[in-house]
């Protein structure tokens, strides 16, 4: 199987759709799609209304050690081997975590935060999910079944889907930090940067927003943060040769000139 994403620039839009774009994605970012520090959460009051979620799951709950950074950290990156296994878009699991991040902060989540094994049924039905979403070849729930040993079954998948789905009342299209990336450098003109330079710092950039996917502390930091601040690393890792001086600084110009957000924040620095 072979993913159908590609990390390109969006060179179709004009700088007018961009823009318009771009906004459009930093209110849903900061609206729908914006993420809470679960872990930090009282579980105590979430508690009793965990029954929501047995309405939905067909396994039987049994309550484990209640997950960590951890182990998001884990299963973010067991998301990103299946993908590579299968060919799929690693951007799927940027969409798959969005999916993850926001259901554990519901009341329904709730107990995927207190019982592990729920925990991992609901990482790889974000996954699932996230692949139906962005790939032309679905992934079978056969086979997310098989990859889990046989813990769950297909309709455990299916059902838990469905839980996700109205959890996240169905906003399924998150704003990722990999897209703002790519409709960031968009904005620059051919005259001043190449489409090959644009796109190496697309791909550098990428390497940069996945390790913040699998690190819990950037669950509540906007993506366009990520990507924003990917791109000025990227750019301080270029030399010369590379990336003229001239030219990287008249690339935070038109940034700084074209985008509705600060660019040197503490935040983008830390």
């Amino acid at each position: 199987m072979k993913g159908t994403q590609q990390h390109t620039l969006c060179t179709k839009m004009n700088s007018e759709e961009l823009s318009s774009q771009i906004e459009i994605m930093l209110m849903q970012e900061c609206g729908a799609y914006a993420c809470q520090d679960y872990l930090g959460m009282d579980f105590t009051k979430r508690l009793s209304r965990q029954d929501i979620w047995r309405k939905h799951a067909s396994h039987a709950l049994k309550i484990s050690a209640p997950i960590d950074a951890e182990c998001r950290f884990k299963m973010s990156r067991w998301c990103y081997q299946v993908v590579d296994h299968c060919g799929f878009d690693r951007e799927s699991v940027s969409v798959a975590m969005s999916y993850l991040d926001r259901f554990l902060a519901t009341d329904v989540g709730i107990t995927a935060l207190i019982d592990r094994k729920t925990f991992q049924l609901v990482v790889m039905t974000t996954l699932y999910t996230a692949v139906k979403l962005l790939e032309k070849e679905r992934m079978n729930p056969s086979f997310v079944t098989a990859v889990s040993g046989g813990t769950f079954t297909e309709k455990d998948i299916t059902d838990t889907e469905i839980a996700i789905l109205y959890a996240l009342d169905w906003r399924i299209h998150p704003p990722t930090a990999l897209a703002f990336t790519r409709y960031f450098l968009s904005l620059i003109p051919s005259k001043y940067a190449s489409d090959t330079l644009k796109n190496f710092i697309v791909e550098v950039s990428r390497l940069q927003v996945e390790l913040a996917v699998t690190n819990y502390s950037f669950v509540t930091t906007r993506p366009s943060t990520i990507a924003i601040a990917s791109i000025l690393n990227t750019m301080d890792f270029m030399d010369e040769k590379c990336l003229p001086d001239g030219l990287r600084r008249t690339i935070v110009r038109i940034l700084e000139r074209n985008l509705p957000i600060d660019l040197w924040t503490e935040e983008v620095y830390e």
